[in-house]
């Protein structure tokens, strides 16, 4: 299958626009780092619970959304649900912590959805926010 190239929704051609969630601003602050660092991805917005990722998302419609599950409010689940109704079609990478014995369901409900999941490395929410106090 042809690759279709690159994705562009009012960035410049070659440049995936990002919506980052998570409720924490350390976490929002290191995805953003390491997204800007990586060619072809510019962060154009941020949201800290599930009600303003759907705004952000209905705005900026961006190429991808990078969405943590537990939020305060409307969890990632309902933002995916929510995406999916509104017919928002950017890709979702689901970056959240996951408890081993949850990880399977997690994925599948997931993939249900049309998401990818990487699993939070234990601890960087805490160290992130020990460092930043």
């Amino acid at each position: 299958m042809p690759d279709p190239g690159p994705v562009a929704t009012g960035a410049a051609v070659g440049t995936s626009t990002v919506l980052i969630v998570d409720d924490s601003l350390v976490v929002r602050h290191l995805l953003k780092r390491v997204i800007e660092s990586e060619p072809g991805f510019r962060v154009v917005g941020e949201a800290d619970d599930g009600r303003r990722a759907l705004a952000e998302a209905r705005t900026l419609r961006p190429d991808l959304i990078v969405l943590d599950l537990e939020m305060p409010g409307l969890s990632g689940y309902r933002v995916l649900d929510g995406l999916r109704n509104e017919g928002i079609r950017s890709r979702v990478v689901v970056f959240a912590n996951v408890e081993p014995e949850d990880r399977h369901r997690t994925e599948r409900a997931v993939r249900a959805a049309g998401a990818a999941l990487v699993v939070k490395p234990i601890g960087v929410v805490d160290a992130g926010e020990a460092l930043a106090e």
